[in-house]
């Protein structure tokens, strides 16, 4: 029993590493990060004023009131000073699986910090014929582009929604009509590359010829759409109404493995089946207001609704399939993370000054509450910790409420005119009026997320959750970054 205990378990190790090395995430970062160096300034409050590529993702809509040809390219870094108090050095350790005979600290309890993370964005916004204007997004993070580590459910204290899954590809269509002047509407769609992968692991537990193990690799490209759909209402110059809907968009990670092992006499065939969302990006609804006091003065108020409370969780689950597999090995169940919906207020600025509004000047404020509850707070947990005969919760999501402030400044460059057609009204200089020239913009963002702390204080019994049981978390997260735009007629 013993060779065949140890068969399976070897079996299951290099399976599992086989898994995860062929997972695939998909993401989007605007939920979290937002898009666009004017919109990101004005803390994200686009559903009424975003006019550039950004309004693909902020509301549609808003595309109707690119009056020009637009070519955007720009970059973000984001620098991640989050972190728990937890002492490393405190932590139990186990044996060295690549160095028998020596120890580490258990990787199941090291915390996860978020990495620095660099993204770029190439943005267009085309007026068309009939009314009508064409959006595109791309938003990459450049990091592990194509790549994944989700696991099951795991002590590692990490935190939700501002880890490496930042890293992927996303792309936004979008399509705006504006029957009249006060009015546009706009559809469009957020875009994944979903990836399946499947795997075949066979070996021999007691040769160390490479030619005795094989895996099979099979993949499937199946692309995922969410609707993004938004309206904009301008009753006087003055004032301006949006209202956007951004559908449910979910990475799923399907991944089988199959299992052949044998030693001697002894073979052991199984099944592992590796199933769940490991990215999520909820249902949301964004409703926005801005207004003109002067001219030069743009003071808008967004509050989005994210409907969290349906967010499956970051990892996971591991099915083994078979009585053999099934009988020997226990994987942990999928916990309540106590996930709840949030409403998420910005609030924005812009001055503009100098001729032809050449300079603008812009800050935001965004408050995000916490979407997940403290480890071990939520009402499941709480009931698995009085009872023995349920497991207790061992995850540690982490998440918080934070405070965002932002400022950022435009500057718009005018290169050159070309000269008046005859017969053409214009200035005595026999140029065409300003506002047929190609426009170059370069505009630039700072912005600080001010995390409160939390405490987790376990209150199941020691000898359920042993380590782990009382920290502290929080930090702060810093953004930059800058975008160019050429606009011609």
């Amino acid at each position: 029993m013993d060779l065949k205990r140890s068969l399976i378990v070897h079996a299951l190790a290099i399976s599992t590493i086989c898994l995860t090395a062929s997972e695939v995430r998909a993401n989007a970062s605007e939920d979290v990060f937002g898009v666009g160096t004017r919109s990101i300034s004005l803390a994200g409050a686009g559903t009424a004023t975003a006019r550039d590529f950004s309004a693909t993702y902020y509301n549609p809509a808003n595309l109707a009131l690119c009056k020009r040809h637009q070519l955007s390219v720009g970059v973000q870094q984001i620098f991640n000073e989050l972190g728990t108090d937890v002492d490393v050095s405190q932590l139990p350790t186990v044996e060295d699986p690549f160095n028998p005979g020596q120890t580490i600290t258990d990787p199941q309890l090291v915390p996860i910090e978020p990495e620095n993370r660099t993204r770029i964005h190439l943005g267009v916004c085309i007026p068309l014929p009939a009314k009508l204007a064409l959006g595109v997004l791309l938003n990459l993070g450049i990091q592990d582009t194509v790549g994944a580590d989700p696991n099951t459910v795991a002590e590692n204290p990490r935190f939700f929604a501002y880890g490496s899954e930042m890293d992927t590809l996303t792309m936004q269509l979008a399509l705006a009509y504006r029957p009249f002047r006060w009015l546009s509407i706009g559809l469009g769609a957020s875009i994944l590359a979903n990836i399946k992968v499947g795997s075949v692991l066979a070996f021999s537990i007691t040769s160390d010829d490479p030619s005795d193990s094989n895996v099979l690799i099979r993949a499937k490209l199946e692309p995922r759409i969410a609707p993004i759909a938004g309206i904009y209402v301008s009753p006087i110059p003055e004032l301006e109404f949006g209202l956007t809907f951004r559908g449910k968009l979910d990475s799923r990670l399907t991944v089988p493995s199959f299992v052949n092992a044998s030693s001697g006499a002894i073979s052991i065939e199984a099944t592992l089946l590796a199933d769940g969302r490991i990215w999520h990006s909820p249902n949301q609804l964004a409703f926005g207001v801005a207004g003109r006091p002067i001219d030069s003065l743009l003071l808008t108020v967004d509050i989005t609704w994210y409907q969290t409370s349906k967010n499956p969780g970051p990892f996971i689950e591991a099915i083994s399939i078979g009585d053999v597999l099934g009988g020997e090995v226990l994987f942990p169940p999928l916990e309540d993370f106590g996930f709840r919906d949030i409403f998420v207020p910005r609030f924005g600025v812009e001055y503009l000054l100098l001729a032809h509004d050449a300079l603008a000047l812009r800050g935001g404020y965004m408050f995000r509450p916490w979407s997940a509850a403290v480890p071990g707070s939520s009402g499941a947990c709480q009931a698995a910790a009085q009872d023995p005969g349920t497991a207790a919760c061992r995850a540690n999501l982490l998440d918080n409420s934070s405070h965002w402030i932002s400022i950022g400044a435009g500057y718009t460059f005018r290169l050159g005119a070309k000269p008046k057609a005859d017969g053409d009204p214009g200035d005595p200089g026999g140029l065409e009026v300003s506002d047929t020239r190609t426009e170059l913009t370069i505009d630039a963002f700072f912005r600080a997320g001010i995390f409160q702390e939390r405490r987790v204080s376990r209150t199941e019994p020691p000898a359920e959750v042993p380590y782990l049981r009382d920290y502290n978390y929080g930090g702060q997260i810093y953004d930059l970054g800058g975008t160019v735009t050429l606009a011609w007629r």
